[in-house]
């Protein structure tokens, strides 16, 4: 795996066939996340936010202390999915793998029903309906079930994955599931969410504390929020999930390790070369700031030769935010003076779109401007990381060491380790001077 910048990764508007024309761009496979499984991406079933709302579940199930705790696995637990697109497929897949009963599914225009359960893998053709046509309503064989009847379906978990506003005051006294996991998007009411907190259920913040009323009518925030809960790591634990990741089909397995302790981080990379039979220092990914090239190189070289990817958020969303409001402001006649003088047109303005428009043929006319801003951003990056490269004389990121760094101070030098920047090849200067 060589040391890249990796774009951060799906977000609202973006797809498999976004990120697949990105990776093209860009002209390296790994310069993206969220590719199409023939570009080695993890499917979309694999993932997506309903594989963080089946992990809610499957933590409240098997923690909380209602009257039927759900096995490890699942078996026996009967599960309401409302909403049939990426995100509620991706959760079907998901509870049915664990061994979870899938009982009640509906999308926008219609749903089916089974209290024995439904058969998930002959309705996955009619998941992610784009018309009435091929959606639930025409699925034949189970009892049908209008989509907002799923709230009163009997079931342990209700997941909310489609449009929101399903549980409000009216509808939640019919809620009869066990626990209900709102997906994004999917806000429960607050009303019903004091209601659903009086049924015993777990509600964060406390709908019932008058504090948090106040604060809600007083605009100090808009919605309830949940906030997942910070694991602790086991041996036997990590090994189990990498195994169950493993023959889901995933074939990278990343780790998220920032809000930990140090403790915590040395048993990840314990238990990560526990994985393979050989032992080995599992390839690490830093990010956090990261917004230039010689920031970028810094990171690469001070982990070297461990660190071997560079993950950036904020710097490339900017980029493309700024590139897409220079096209807004192209097309209103209207761009600002300080870049008027590059030119008005996205060809005089943005530097790469002339290798864009090699590169694209009669597709480069279809380019966002926000596209053209995170392009030119990620090159600029990239060229000014060869260049500080080569300065190192380093013309490969293998040959990278912490050698390629000086620290100011000898504070720095004494905290990093790194040799202080007068003393740099001070005992190989000496020697050859010498001979």
């Amino acid at each position: 795996m060589q040391g890249i910048l990796v774009l951060d990764n799906l977000t609202l508007g973006t797809g498999q066939e976004e990120m697949k024309a990105f990776a093209h761009v860009v002209g390296d496979l790994l310069g993206a996340t969220g590719k199409p499984p023939e570009m080695g991406g993890i499917p979309y079933e694999l993932g997506v936010a309903g594989f963080g709302m089946g992990l809610v579940a499957e933590t409240y199930l098997q923690s909380s202390r209602h009257s039927k705790p759900a096995p490890s696995d699942l078996a026996g637990v009967r599960v309401a999915v409302q909403g049939f697109d990426i995100t509620g497929s991706a959760l079907v897949n998901y509870l049915v793998h664990k061994g979870a009963t899938v009982v009640a599914v509906t999308d926008d225009w219609g749903g089916v029903q089974d209290p024995k359960g439904l058969d998930i893998s002959k309705m996955l053709k009619h998941s992610r309906a784009p018309n009435e046509r091929q959606s639930l309503a025409h699925f034949r064989g189970p009892a049908r079930l209008h989509p907002e009847d799923i709230v009163k379906t009997d079931c342990d978990v209700l997941a909310l994955t489609g449009a929101g506003g399903l549980v409000k005051e009216q509808s939640a006294p019919s809620v009869r599931a066990k626990c209900v996991v709102e997906g994004p998007g999917c806000p429960v009411s607050p009303v019903a969410e004091q209601l659903l907190k009086s049924r015993g259920y777990v509600v964060h913040p406390d709908p019932a504390d008058p504090e948090v009323i106040k604060a809600f009518e007083n605009g100090s925030f808009k919605e309830f929020e949940r906030h997942s809960r910070v694991g602790m790591v086991t041996k036997e634990g990590f090994l189990k999930r990498v195994k169950e990741l493993r023959d889901m089909g995933a074939k990278y397995v990343f780790l998220k390790t920032g809000a930990y302790r140090p403790a915590d981080l040395a048993r990840a990379v314990k238990f990560s070369s526990l994985a393979r039979e050989k032992k080995y220092i599992p390839e690490i990914a830093v990010a956090g700031g990261f917004a230039f090239e010689d920031q970028v190189f810094k990171g690469l070289a001070i982990g070297a030769p461990y660190f071997k990817l560079v993950g950036m958020a904020r710097g490339p969303l900017a980029a493309a935010m700024v590139g897409k409001t220079l096209g807004r402001k192209m097309k209103e006649g209207q761009v600002p003076v300080y870049v008027k003088r590059f030119g008005t047109t996205p060809e005089e303005i943005f530097v790469t779109a002339p290798e864009l428009a090699a590169e694209l043929g009669p597709k480069f006319k279809d380019v966002p401007t926000g596209a053209f801003g995170l392009y030119t951003y990620l090159e600029r990056i990239a060229q000014g990381l060869r260049q500080l490269m080569c300065g190192s004389r380093k013309f490969a990121l293998k040959h990278m060491t912490r050698d390629d760094l000086v620290a100011l101070t000898r504070e720095a030098a004494e905290i990093s380790g790194l040799r202080y920047v007068i003393d740099a090849d001070a005992d190989e200067v000496e020697r050859i001077l010498k001979d």
